[in-house]
């Protein structure tokens, strides 16, 4: 067979188009100088190598940036929706009570674990406005069963003696007068209580922080718990007179 001269040869590349021209390029390892140099540096790499190179790295970046744009997505939907129904359930929560809280004249004070009189076996707790919602209506009703029986003995004195000195308001309780201090606990079992300490007279210090106690006073001061695990109130206490 005759070798095909060099004239031939150059006869035969310039009619052949360049994707042909390539591929022969290709076949026998020979590869232009423009296709030696790609993302990899300036490390000559061979132009498949190179080509595929570029193409799966584009590809892989792609993908990651396509799953990191849906987890976004499905993140801030899940968070969106979570404070959603955290505020429409503190909403239901307040509108569905009547109930008007002065928080103004209320101090949650820390537990102090040295007034073992207080609470025992317990620790201290935070309360949140579920929990201070249930405290205004347990304190109220409280306060409702207590003043009819004191009414009851205001109006029998005043019969007895119209001349009398005494005052109705020596002998129920209305809230409205008083300001709260609130300790909050969790017992021994995992039931949530609250120490209510309420008076009528501060003496002067500050209630915010410090718990006002005091001997005698009448019905200035009193105080009692609610249990708020089991909506119970107990341990009514009312001062005495001096």
């Amino acid at each position: 067979m005759t070798r095909p001269t060099l004239i031939e040869k150059k006869e035969r590349t310039a009619n052949i188009s360049y994707p042909q021209a390539r591929q022969q390029w290709f076949s026998v390892g020979i590869f232009p100088l423009g296709l030696h140099f790609g993302l990899t540096g300036n490390r000559p790499q061979s132009a498949p190598a190179c080509s595929f190179l570029r193409y799966g790295a584009f590809k892989k970046e792609t993908r990651m940036i396509r799953q990191i744009t849906i987890l976004v997505l499905v993140l801030t939907i899940s968070l969106s929706s979570r404070g959603q129904k955290r505020v429409d359930n503190k909403d239901r929560i307040l509108s569905s009570t009547s109930l008007q809280i002065d928080t103004s004249v209320i101090a949650v004070l820390p537990f102090d674990t040295a007034l073992n009189w207080l609470f025992i076996d317990s620790k201290p707790v935070e309360l949140t406005n579920a929990d201070l919602t249930q405290i205004e209506k347990l304190l109220k009703e409280c306060v409702a069963n207590y003043n009819p029986e004191q009414e009851r003995q205001f109006n029998e004195i005043k019969a007895k003696d119209p001349s009398a000195k005494i005052y109705k308001k020596h002998f129920v309780i209305d809230l409205a007068e008083y300001k709260r201090q609130y300790v909050a606990v969790t017992n021994d079992k995992g039931e949530k209580e609250v120490w209510i300490n309420c008076f009528c007279d501060t003496w002067g210090k500050n209630w915010r922080k410090e718990q006002i106690l005091v001997k005698d006073g009448g019905n200035c001061y009193f105080n009692l718990k609610i249990n708020l695990t089991k909506g119970e109130y107990y341990e009514l206490m009312i001062n005495g007179e001096a």
